[in-house]
Protein backbone atom coordinates (compact mmCIF):
# COMPACT_ATOMS: atom_id res chain seq x y z
CA UNK A 1 0.00 0.00 0.00
CA UNK A 2 2.77 2.19 0.86
CA UNK A 3 4.30 1.61 -2.80
CA UNK A 4 1.17 2.40 -4.33
CA UNK A 5 0.88 5.57 -2.58
CA UNK A 6 3.88 6.89 -3.62
CA UNK A 7 3.00 6.00 -6.83
CA UNK A 8 0.21 7.81 -6.61
CA UNK A 9 2.18 10.67 -5.69
CA UNK A 10 4.31 10.83 -8.31
CA UNK A 11 1.30 10.04 -11.10
CA UNK A 12 -0.40 13.30 -9.62
CA UNK A 13 3.05 15.30 -10.00
CA UNK A 14 3.00 14.37 -13.40
CA UNK A 15 0.03 15.66 -14.03
CA UNK A 16 1.02 18.92 -12.20
CA UNK A 17 4.29 19.90 -13.40
CA UNK A 18 3.81 18.07 -17.00
CA UNK A 19 2.59 20.20 -20.28
CA UNK A 20 -0.59 18.59 -21.17
CA UNK A 21 0.75 16.79 -24.52
CA UNK A 22 3.22 15.07 -22.35
CA UNK A 23 0.69 13.60 -20.17
CA UNK A 24 -1.55 13.04 -23.12
CA UNK A 25 1.74 11.10 -24.82
CA UNK A 26 2.25 9.34 -21.53
CA UNK A 27 -0.80 8.10 -21.23
CA UNK A 28 -1.15 6.83 -24.69
CA UNK A 29 2.45 5.41 -24.22
CA UNK A 30 0.87 3.43 -21.16
CA UNK A 31 -2.41 2.36 -23.15
CA UNK A 32 -0.19 0.82 -26.02
CA UNK A 33 1.78 -0.95 -23.63
CA UNK A 34 -1.23 -2.56 -21.81
CA UNK A 35 -2.56 -3.35 -24.86
CA UNK A 36 0.51 -5.23 -26.03
CA UNK A 37 1.19 -7.16 -22.61
CA UNK A 38 -2.42 -8.16 -22.81
CA UNK A 39 -2.69 -9.50 -26.19
CA UNK A 40 0.52 -10.20 -27.07
CA UNK A 41 0.29 -13.91 -24.85
CA UNK A 42 -2.79 -14.53 -26.81
CA UNK A 43 -4.42 -16.18 -23.03
CA UNK A 44 -1.68 -18.60 -22.61
CA UNK A 45 0.25 -17.35 -19.61
CA UNK A 46 -3.01 -18.77 -17.92
CA UNK A 47 -2.94 -22.57 -19.80
CA UNK A 48 1.05 -22.06 -18.95
CA UNK A 49 0.35 -21.89 -15.22
CA UNK A 50 -1.94 -24.61 -15.43
CA UNK A 51 -0.16 -27.05 -17.71
CA UNK A 52 3.91 -26.41 -15.82
CA UNK A 53 2.77 -28.67 -12.91
CA UNK A 54 1.52 -31.22 -15.16
CA UNK A 55 5.02 -32.17 -16.90
CA UNK A 56 6.50 -35.05 -16.12
CA UNK A 57 10.04 -34.20 -17.15
CA UNK A 58 12.54 -31.66 -17.78
CA UNK A 59 12.32 -32.46 -21.13
CA UNK A 60 8.83 -31.75 -21.46
CA UNK A 61 9.09 -28.49 -19.31
CA UNK A 62 11.38 -27.50 -22.01
CA UNK A 63 9.15 -28.09 -24.60
CA UNK A 64 6.21 -26.28 -22.92
CA UNK A 65 8.12 -23.37 -21.60
CA UNK A 66 9.65 -22.57 -24.89
CA UNK A 67 7.04 -23.04 -27.11
CA UNK A 68 4.93 -20.39 -24.25
CA UNK A 69 8.13 -17.74 -24.62
CA UNK A 70 8.67 -17.62 -27.89
CA UNK A 71 5.01 -17.75 -29.33
CA UNK A 72 4.08 -14.76 -26.47
CA UNK A 73 7.46 -12.99 -27.91
CA UNK A 74 6.87 -13.24 -31.54
CA UNK A 75 2.72 -12.11 -31.19
CA UNK A 76 4.16 -9.20 -29.17
CA UNK A 77 6.34 -8.04 -32.09
CA UNK A 78 3.52 -8.35 -34.43
CA UNK A 79 1.30 -6.75 -32.25
CA UNK A 80 3.63 -3.48 -31.12
CA UNK A 81 4.45 -3.02 -34.62
CA UNK A 82 1.04 -2.42 -35.65
CA UNK A 83 0.11 -0.83 -32.54
CA UNK A 84 3.10 1.85 -33.71
CA UNK A 85 1.91 2.43 -36.44
CA UNK A 86 -1.43 2.92 -35.71
CA UNK A 87 -0.14 5.55 -33.49
CA UNK A 88 1.98 7.32 -36.49
CA UNK A 89 -1.37 7.37 -38.47
CA UNK A 90 -3.76 8.72 -36.19
CA UNK A 91 -1.64 11.58 -34.47
CA UNK A 92 -0.18 9.74 -31.26
CA UNK A 93 3.38 11.19 -31.81
CA UNK A 94 3.75 14.72 -30.01
CA UNK A 95 4.03 17.06 -33.53
CA UNK A 96 8.11 18.02 -32.78
CA UNK A 97 9.04 14.22 -32.40
CA UNK A 98 8.08 14.12 -36.29
CA UNK A 99 11.29 15.21 -37.48
CA UNK A 100 12.64 12.23 -36.16
CA UNK A 101 10.14 9.43 -36.35
CA UNK A 102 12.24 6.69 -37.13
CA UNK A 103 14.36 6.63 -33.81
CA UNK A 104 11.23 7.23 -32.01
CA UNK A 105 9.71 4.01 -33.58
CA UNK A 106 12.32 2.09 -32.70
CA UNK A 107 12.28 3.58 -28.93
CA UNK A 108 8.68 2.62 -28.79
CA UNK A 109 9.03 -0.83 -30.01
CA UNK A 110 11.52 -1.52 -27.63
CA UNK A 111 9.89 -0.05 -24.95
CA UNK A 112 6.83 -2.36 -25.66
CA UNK A 113 8.60 -5.53 -26.78
CA UNK A 114 10.68 -5.14 -23.35
CA UNK A 115 7.55 -3.84 -21.34
CA UNK A 116 5.54 -7.83 -22.93
CA UNK A 117 8.35 -9.63 -22.77
CA UNK A 118 8.98 -8.83 -19.09
CA UNK A 119 5.52 -9.79 -18.29
CA UNK A 120 6.05 -13.06 -19.91
CA UNK A 121 8.91 -14.00 -17.99
CA UNK A 122 7.73 -12.74 -14.89
CA UNK A 123 4.59 -15.04 -15.28
CA UNK A 124 7.04 -18.08 -15.41
CA UNK A 125 8.67 -17.05 -12.36
CA UNK A 126 5.02 -16.88 -10.92
CA UNK A 127 3.99 -19.85 -12.40
CA UNK A 128 7.03 -21.49 -11.00
CA UNK A 129 5.97 -19.91 -7.06
CA UNK A 130 8.54 -17.64 -6.86
CA UNK A 131 6.08 -15.24 -5.56
CA UNK A 132 8.53 -12.84 -3.26
CA UNK A 133 10.29 -12.24 -6.32
CA UNK A 134 7.35 -11.29 -8.23
CA UNK A 135 5.95 -8.97 -5.27
CA UNK A 136 9.55 -7.13 -5.31
CA UNK A 137 8.98 -6.82 -8.95
CA UNK A 138 5.70 -5.50 -8.45
CA UNK A 139 7.37 -2.78 -5.75
CA UNK A 140 10.38 -1.77 -8.38
CA UNK A 141 7.99 -1.48 -11.32
CA UNK A 142 5.50 0.63 -9.45
CA UNK A 143 7.99 3.13 -8.83
CA UNK A 144 10.27 3.21 -11.48
CA UNK A 145 7.32 3.37 -13.72
CA UNK A 146 6.17 7.03 -11.48
CA UNK A 147 10.07 8.17 -11.28
CA UNK A 148 12.25 7.96 -14.47
CA UNK A 149 9.10 9.40 -16.88
CA UNK A 150 8.63 12.06 -14.69
CA UNK A 151 12.51 13.00 -14.20
CA UNK A 152 12.68 12.41 -18.03
CA UNK A 153 9.77 14.79 -18.74
CA UNK A 154 10.93 17.82 -16.34
CA UNK A 155 14.30 17.25 -18.15
CA UNK A 156 13.35 16.81 -22.17
CA UNK A 157 9.49 17.53 -22.05
CA UNK A 158 7.89 14.54 -23.92
CA UNK A 159 10.80 12.69 -25.39
CA UNK A 160 12.06 11.99 -21.91
CA UNK A 161 9.02 10.08 -21.11
CA UNK A 162 9.38 7.82 -23.62
CA UNK A 163 12.69 7.17 -22.37
CA UNK A 164 11.91 6.98 -18.93
CA UNK A 165 9.34 4.08 -19.35
CA UNK A 166 11.98 2.37 -22.17
CA UNK A 167 14.55 2.43 -19.54
CA UNK A 168 12.12 1.03 -16.72
CA UNK A 169 11.10 -1.71 -19.00
CA UNK A 170 14.38 -2.48 -20.59
CA UNK A 171 15.74 -2.90 -17.12
CA UNK A 172 12.62 -4.95 -15.55
CA UNK A 173 13.33 -7.29 -18.39
CA UNK A 174 16.81 -7.54 -17.81
CA UNK A 175 16.11 -8.14 -14.35
CA UNK A 176 13.62 -10.69 -15.71
CA UNK A 177 15.90 -12.61 -17.76
CA UNK A 178 18.47 -12.41 -15.23
CA UNK A 179 16.98 -14.36 -12.52
CA UNK A 180 16.73 -17.20 -15.25
CA UNK A 181 20.20 -17.81 -15.23
CA UNK A 182 21.32 -18.48 -11.58
CA UNK A 183 24.86 -18.90 -10.82
CA UNK A 184 24.30 -22.14 -9.19
CA UNK A 185 22.08 -24.95 -10.68
CA UNK A 186 21.24 -26.99 -7.86
CA UNK A 187 18.68 -29.40 -9.62
CA UNK A 188 17.91 -30.18 -13.08
CA UNK A 189 13.94 -28.16 -12.70
CA UNK A 190 16.47 -24.73 -12.75
CA UNK A 191 18.32 -26.19 -15.55
CA UNK A 192 14.81 -25.85 -17.89
CA UNK A 193 15.61 -21.81 -17.28
CA UNK A 194 18.49 -22.19 -20.37
CA UNK A 195 16.22 -23.25 -22.47
CA UNK A 196 13.25 -20.85 -22.33
CA UNK A 197 14.29 -19.27 -26.04
CA UNK A 198 15.69 -22.36 -27.69
CA UNK A 199 13.78 -22.81 -30.59
CA UNK A 200 14.58 -26.47 -31.02
CA UNK A 201 12.51 -27.38 -28.36
CA UNK A 202 9.79 -25.38 -29.79
CA UNK A 203 6.85 -27.57 -30.38
CA UNK A 204 3.66 -27.29 -32.43
CA UNK A 205 1.41 -30.03 -30.23
CA UNK A 206 2.91 -27.80 -27.07
CA UNK A 207 1.39 -24.53 -28.77
CA UNK A 208 -2.19 -26.35 -29.46
CA UNK A 209 -2.50 -27.23 -25.97
CA UNK A 210 -1.52 -24.35 -24.30
CA UNK A 211 -4.24 -22.29 -26.88
CA UNK A 212 -6.63 -24.92 -26.61
CA UNK A 213 -6.90 -24.33 -22.63
CA UNK A 214 -6.22 -20.22 -22.97
CA UNK A 215 -8.22 -19.05 -25.80
CA UNK A 216 -11.31 -19.69 -23.99
CA UNK A 217 -10.19 -17.00 -21.52
CA UNK A 218 -8.37 -14.83 -23.84
CA UNK A 219 -11.48 -13.80 -26.04
CA UNK A 220 -12.54 -10.70 -23.05
CA UNK A 221 -9.30 -9.13 -23.26
CA UNK A 222 -9.46 -9.34 -27.14
CA UNK A 223 -12.83 -8.24 -26.98
CA UNK A 224 -12.25 -5.26 -24.64
CA UNK A 225 -9.25 -3.86 -27.08
CA UNK A 226 -11.08 -4.08 -29.85
CA UNK A 227 -13.68 -1.43 -28.98
CA UNK A 228 -11.57 0.84 -27.04
CA UNK A 229 -7.87 0.95 -28.27
CA UNK A 230 -10.14 1.82 -31.93
CA UNK A 231 -11.95 4.75 -29.99
CA UNK A 232 -8.83 5.99 -27.46
CA UNK A 233 -7.20 6.31 -31.29
CA UNK A 234 -10.30 8.05 -32.84
CA UNK A 235 -10.01 10.75 -29.99
CA UNK A 236 -6.37 11.24 -30.08
CA UNK A 237 -7.15 11.74 -33.95
CA UNK A 238 -9.72 14.22 -33.85
CA UNK A 239 -8.78 15.85 -30.31
CA UNK A 240 -5.32 15.57 -29.98
CA UNK A 241 -3.13 14.47 -27.10
CA UNK A 242 -3.30 17.59 -25.23
CA UNK A 243 -6.88 16.67 -24.36
CA UNK A 244 -5.51 12.97 -22.74
CA UNK A 245 -4.58 14.56 -19.83
CA UNK A 246 -8.40 14.16 -18.14
CA UNK A 247 -7.96 10.66 -18.94
CA UNK A 248 -4.86 10.07 -16.75
CA UNK A 249 -6.57 11.83 -13.81
CA UNK A 250 -9.43 9.62 -13.81
CA UNK A 251 -7.31 6.19 -14.58
CA UNK A 252 -5.55 7.86 -11.25
CA UNK A 253 -8.43 8.25 -9.34
CA UNK A 254 -9.94 4.68 -10.00
CA UNK A 255 -6.71 3.16 -9.19
CA UNK A 256 -6.49 4.83 -5.61
CA UNK A 257 -10.42 4.84 -4.73
CA UNK A 258 -11.31 1.50 -6.96
CA UNK A 259 -8.76 -0.50 -5.30
CA UNK A 260 -9.81 -0.72 -1.88
CA UNK A 261 -13.46 -1.23 -2.93
CA UNK A 262 -12.89 -3.70 -5.90
CA UNK A 263 -9.72 -5.44 -4.93
CA UNK A 264 -8.26 -5.00 -1.36
CA UNK A 265 -11.27 -5.79 0.43
CA UNK A 266 -12.58 -8.76 -1.26
CA UNK A 267 -9.26 -10.54 0.09
CA UNK A 268 -9.76 -8.91 3.43
CA UNK A 269 -12.88 -10.11 3.82
CA UNK A 270 -12.08 -13.60 2.43
CA UNK A 271 -8.47 -14.13 4.57
CA UNK A 272 -10.88 -12.69 8.20
CA UNK A 273 -13.31 -15.08 7.04
CA UNK A 274 -11.03 -18.51 6.83
CA UNK A 275 -12.34 -21.70 8.60
CA UNK A 276 -15.51 -19.96 9.27
CA UNK A 277 -17.46 -19.22 5.78
CA UNK A 278 -16.91 -21.26 2.61
CA UNK A 279 -18.17 -21.18 -1.11
CA UNK A 280 -21.26 -19.16 -2.31
CA UNK A 281 -22.09 -18.02 1.22
CA UNK A 282 -18.40 -16.30 1.56
CA UNK A 283 -18.55 -14.82 -2.04
CA UNK A 284 -22.45 -13.42 -1.53
CA UNK A 285 -21.27 -11.77 1.94
CA UNK A 286 -18.32 -10.50 0.09
CA UNK A 287 -20.28 -9.09 -2.64
CA UNK A 288 -22.50 -7.07 -0.04
CA UNK A 289 -19.07 -5.77 1.43
CA UNK A 290 -17.89 -4.41 -1.47
CA UNK A 291 -21.43 -3.06 -3.21
CA UNK A 292 -21.75 -1.30 0.24
CA UNK A 293 -18.21 -0.02 0.60
CA UNK A 294 -18.35 0.91 -3.16
CA UNK A 295 -21.56 3.47 -2.30
CA UNK A 296 -19.73 4.78 0.72
CA UNK A 297 -16.85 5.32 -1.21
CA UNK A 298 -18.35 6.94 -4.08
CA UNK A 299 -20.95 8.93 -2.43
CA UNK A 300 -18.38 10.90 -0.53
CA UNK A 301 -16.04 10.95 -4.30
CA UNK A 302 -19.20 12.79 -5.39
CA UNK A 303 -20.21 15.24 -3.30
CA UNK A 304 -16.24 16.37 -2.89
CA UNK A 305 -14.62 15.67 -6.25
CA UNK A 306 -15.90 19.15 -7.34
CA UNK A 307 -12.97 21.01 -4.88
CA UNK A 308 -10.82 17.92 -4.24
CA UNK A 309 -10.02 17.67 -8.09
CA UNK A 310 -8.87 20.95 -8.11
CA UNK A 311 -6.79 20.71 -5.47
CA UNK A 312 -5.08 17.96 -6.04
CA UNK A 313 -4.67 17.91 -9.75
CA UNK A 314 -4.54 22.13 -10.30
CA UNK A 315 -6.49 23.19 -13.43
CA UNK A 316 -5.92 20.72 -15.48
CA UNK A 317 -9.04 18.59 -13.87
CA UNK A 318 -11.40 20.78 -15.20
CA UNK A 319 -13.12 18.86 -17.53
CA UNK A 320 -12.04 15.55 -15.91
CA UNK A 321 -14.94 15.44 -13.40
CA UNK A 322 -17.31 13.08 -15.29
CA UNK A 323 -14.82 11.49 -16.46
CA UNK A 324 -13.07 10.59 -13.02
CA UNK A 325 -16.66 9.97 -11.99
CA UNK A 326 -17.37 7.49 -14.38
CA UNK A 327 -13.97 5.45 -13.78
CA UNK A 328 -14.15 5.35 -10.29
CA UNK A 329 -17.26 3.67 -10.27
CA UNK A 330 -16.52 1.72 -13.37
CA UNK A 331 -13.60 0.73 -11.18
CA UNK A 332 -15.78 -0.72 -8.01
CA UNK A 333 -18.51 -2.27 -10.45
CA UNK A 334 -15.85 -4.14 -12.40
CA UNK A 335 -14.52 -5.61 -8.41
CA UNK A 336 -18.00 -6.43 -7.60
CA UNK A 337 -18.58 -8.67 -10.97
CA UNK A 338 -15.29 -10.80 -10.13
CA UNK A 339 -16.20 -11.73 -6.86
CA UNK A 340 -18.56 -14.28 -7.64
CA UNK A 341 -16.05 -15.84 -9.62
CA UNK A 342 -13.51 -16.29 -6.94
CA UNK A 343 -14.24 -19.98 -6.07
CA UNK A 344 -13.18 -23.39 -8.32
CA UNK A 345 -15.61 -23.67 -10.88
CA UNK A 346 -15.81 -26.24 -14.40
CA UNK A 347 -14.07 -24.70 -17.18
CA UNK A 348 -17.24 -24.90 -18.99
CA UNK A 349 -19.08 -22.37 -16.51
CA UNK A 350 -15.80 -20.18 -16.45
CA UNK A 351 -15.67 -20.36 -20.98
CA UNK A 352 -19.86 -19.08 -20.41
CA UNK A 353 -18.66 -16.46 -18.37
CA UNK A 354 -16.31 -15.51 -20.45
CA UNK A 355 -18.74 -15.48 -23.19
CA UNK A 356 -21.23 -13.35 -21.13
CA UNK A 357 -18.58 -10.93 -20.41
CA UNK A 358 -18.20 -10.22 -24.22
CA UNK A 359 -21.63 -10.03 -24.99
CA UNK A 360 -21.68 -7.24 -22.20
CA UNK A 361 -18.76 -5.76 -23.79
CA UNK A 362 -20.59 -5.66 -27.37
CA UNK A 363 -24.11 -4.50 -25.84
CA UNK A 364 -22.38 -1.34 -23.97
CA UNK A 365 -20.40 -0.59 -27.14
CA UNK A 366 -24.28 -0.95 -29.16
CA UNK A 367 -25.33 1.33 -26.51
CA UNK A 368 -22.60 3.99 -26.87
CA UNK A 369 -23.57 4.02 -30.49
CA UNK A 370 -27.13 5.26 -29.90
CA UNK A 371 -26.78 7.53 -27.41
CA UNK A 372 -25.94 10.72 -29.58
CA UNK A 373 -23.12 13.11 -29.62
CA UNK A 374 -21.08 10.95 -27.55
CA UNK A 375 -19.94 7.91 -29.86
CA UNK A 376 -15.81 9.00 -30.38
CA UNK A 377 -14.90 10.24 -27.22
CA UNK A 378 -13.74 9.60 -23.92
CA UNK A 379 -17.34 9.72 -22.28
CA UNK A 380 -18.02 6.22 -24.64
CA UNK A 381 -14.48 5.25 -23.80
CA UNK A 382 -15.03 5.21 -20.19
CA UNK A 383 -18.93 4.53 -19.96
CA UNK A 384 -18.10 1.04 -21.72
CA UNK A 385 -15.44 -0.01 -18.60
CA UNK A 386 -19.00 1.12 -16.28
CA UNK A 387 -21.99 -0.21 -18.52
CA UNK A 388 -19.99 -3.67 -19.26
CA UNK A 389 -19.14 -5.37 -15.70
CA UNK A 390 -22.99 -3.18 -14.89
CA UNK A 391 -24.44 -6.08 -17.52
CA UNK A 392 -22.36 -9.05 -16.25
CA UNK A 393 -23.86 -8.36 -12.85
CA UNK A 394 -27.20 -8.00 -14.19
CA UNK A 395 -27.20 -11.47 -15.82
CA UNK A 396 -24.64 -13.52 -13.84
CA UNK A 397 -27.04 -14.65 -11.23
CA UNK A 398 -29.16 -16.12 -13.68
CA UNK A 399 -26.18 -18.09 -15.31
CA UNK A 400 -24.76 -19.15 -12.19
CA UNK A 401 -28.21 -20.50 -10.93
CA UNK A 402 -27.85 -18.75 -7.54
CA UNK A 403 -27.84 -14.93 -5.62
CA UNK A 404 -25.43 -12.66 -5.30
CA UNK A 405 -26.06 -11.77 -1.94
CA UNK A 406 -27.83 -14.39 0.46
CA UNK A 407 -30.94 -13.88 2.54
CA UNK A 408 -33.82 -12.33 1.78
CA UNK A 409 -33.11 -8.83 2.11
CA UNK A 410 -34.89 -5.60 0.70
CA UNK A 411 -32.17 -4.32 -1.05
CA UNK A 412 -34.37 -1.43 -2.51
CA UNK A 413 -32.16 1.33 -0.47
CA UNK A 414 -29.00 0.48 -2.27
CA UNK A 415 -30.25 0.09 -5.28
CA UNK A 416 -31.82 3.62 -5.30
CA UNK A 417 -28.84 5.29 -3.95
CA UNK A 418 -26.55 3.00 -6.77
CA UNK A 419 -29.17 4.21 -9.30
CA UNK A 420 -28.50 8.19 -8.12
CA UNK A 421 -25.38 7.82 -8.05
CA UNK A 422 -25.32 6.32 -11.67
CA UNK A 423 -26.80 9.31 -12.82
CA UNK A 424 -24.21 12.04 -11.21
CA UNK A 425 -21.69 10.02 -13.20
CA UNK A 426 -22.81 12.17 -16.36
CA UNK A 427 -22.75 15.44 -14.79
CA UNK A 428 -19.81 17.91 -14.04
CA UNK A 429 -20.90 19.03 -11.05
CA UNK A 430 -23.89 17.74 -8.17
CA UNK A 431 -26.80 19.73 -8.14
CA UNK A 432 -28.01 20.81 -4.67
CA UNK A 433 -31.45 18.26 -5.20
CA UNK A 434 -28.80 15.07 -5.68
CA UNK A 435 -26.70 15.99 -3.05
CA UNK A 436 -29.53 15.47 -0.35
CA UNK A 437 -31.10 12.47 -2.34
CA UNK A 438 -27.11 10.81 -1.78
CA UNK A 439 -26.75 12.36 1.65
CA UNK A 440 -30.72 10.80 2.46
CA UNK A 441 -29.72 7.24 0.76
CA UNK A 442 -26.41 6.85 2.34
CA UNK A 443 -27.91 7.49 5.57
CA UNK A 444 -30.53 4.90 4.52
CA UNK A 445 -28.68 2.17 3.79
CA UNK A 446 -26.16 2.80 6.26
CA UNK A 447 -29.09 2.79 8.99
CA UNK A 448 -30.22 -0.62 7.19
CA UNK A 449 -27.16 -2.52 7.23
CA UNK A 450 -25.76 -1.49 10.48
CA UNK A 451 -25.70 -4.81 11.96
CA UNK A 452 -24.30 -6.38 9.07
CA UNK A 453 -21.47 -3.83 9.18
CA UNK A 454 -21.02 -4.03 12.68
CA UNK A 455 -20.16 -8.03 12.52
CA UNK A 456 -17.94 -7.54 9.73
CA UNK A 457 -15.13 -5.03 11.53
CA UNK A 458 -15.36 -7.40 14.30
CA UNK A 459 -14.09 -9.78 11.65
CA UNK A 460 -11.75 -7.71 10.87
CA UNK A 461 -10.82 -7.42 14.21
CA UNK A 462 -10.43 -10.54 15.10
CA UNK A 463 -8.31 -11.35 12.03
Amino acid sequence: MATRGLNLGLSILLVRLASKESVGYYTLLIASAQLICTLGRIGTNYSYAVLLPQQTSTNEINKLTSTYSITSLATSAIIAIFAIWQLNKSGGIPSYLLEKITPINIITFTYLLSDSLSETIWSIHLAKGKFKYVFLRDVWVALSKGTLPLIGCLILGPIGILLGLGVTSFLNCGIAIRMLYPEIIEDDLEKTNRSIFNIRYYHFSKLRTLCAKGLPFFSVPLATNMILWPILLNYVNTEGLNNLDGLRIAQICAQSLGLISGSLMPVLLIKSSENQLSGKLLNQQSFKVCWLLSIIIFSLFTLLDTNLLPFIFGSASGGAISLARIFVLAAGVQGLSQIPLQRPMPTKMLVRISMLQVVSLIAAALIMIVVPNIQNGLIAYSSITLISPLLTIIFLPALLGEKLISGNDNNAPELIISSILLITCYQNRTEPILMVLILGGLLATLIKNREFMLQTIRKFVRA
